[in-house]
């Protein structure tokens, strides 16, 4: 998950964790790029508005480097 609010980061992480799910969440478009060179996720919850680089950028960035992960974006 990526969202600039640390405070939706931890709820989301909690909610998705207490279903079974592995969650790993980062505040920035830029720290998700890297983690996706590393981490084969399979969805990635991407907010609309993130500081230095957007939502979409962020995506197209990750696309690249993990062409199957399903991404949600998503906006408060």
């Amino acid at each position: 998950m990526v969202d600039d609010d640390p405070d939706g980061c931890e709820s989301f992480k909690d909610i998705l964790e207490a279903k079974g799910y592995k969650v790993g969440t980062t505040l920035s478009g830029k720290a998700a790029i890297e983690i996706a060179r590393e981490h084969r996720y399979d969805m990635i919850l991407i907010d609309m508005k993130l500081p230095t680089i957007n939502g979409l950028q962020t995506y197209l960035a990750v696309r690249e480097v993990n062409p199957q992960a399903v991404a949600v974006m998503m906006t408060a």
